[in-house]
């Protein structure tokens, strides 16, 4: 990944919202707000912790 990609953060609903989006398969289509800097908020992370998380699902249930 890119410098640029790494520097990016995703805001997310809570924790458990997360979760339910991985575990279904909605973060496929479900839009997250992004920024550049960082916000220091639980509810943002980065592009890399976000991958990260769908790549643990694994590549059938990732859509891979």
């Amino acid at each position: 990944m890119g410098k640029a990609c790494a520097l990016l953060e995703v805001q997310s609903k809570p924790g458990p919202e997360l979760a339910k989006d991985l575990a279904t398969g909605t973060w496929r289509t479900q839009h997250y707000e992004c920024r550049s800097k960082a916000m220091g908020n639980p509810n943002w992370f980065t592009v890399v912790e976000f991958v990260a998380k769908v790549d643990a699902l694994g590549p059938r249930r990732a859509g891979g």
